[in-house]
């Protein structure tokens, strides 16, 4: 199978080691927050306060693999990192809302509230960071 050079004939190299590279740090940066939330669930810490310390570690390890891995961005860290700070908290204020409304309000299972959280944040991120952090 031959991945075409060509975007008007599908998915380009770049394109499909960066949708992989994204999905890895995706998959590494939600494992951190994952890890880190169960963790301080299991010492009495609220979910929200769980859930929200885990996004913030899982952003930190995202900037940096995104920044050098993924989107290998040419410009510094003072032209992304306060771009990608606002995305993030944009990102972490949406964890945080959606994960209280789906565990507290619809009376999801921690698991599959922050699934879905997750989903919805990585679907927006990959834009965000494609399209503003590190164009």
């Amino acid at each position: 199978m031959t991945i075409p050079t060509s975007p008007s004939k599908g998915i380009t190299r770049q394109q499909l080691r960066r949708w992989i590279s994204f999905t890895g740090t995706g998959v590494l940066s939600v494992g951190v927050h994952f890890a880190l939330m169960a963790g301080l669930i299991r010492l009495g810490v609220d979910p929200i306060i769980a859930t929200a310390s885990g996004a913030f570690a899982g952003a930190l390890v995202n900037y940096v693999l995104h920044y050098h891995v993924t989107f290998q961005a040419s410009a510094g860290h003072t032209r992304n990192l306060p771009i990608f700070a606002i995305t993030a908290l944009a990102g972490w204020t949406l964890n945080n809302l959606m994960f209280a409304g789906l565990h507290h309000q619809l009376a999801l299972a921690v698991i599959p509230a922050q699934g879905i959280t997750s989903i919805t944040i990585a679907l927006m991120n990959y834009g965000l960071y494609k399209w503003v952090v590190f164009r």
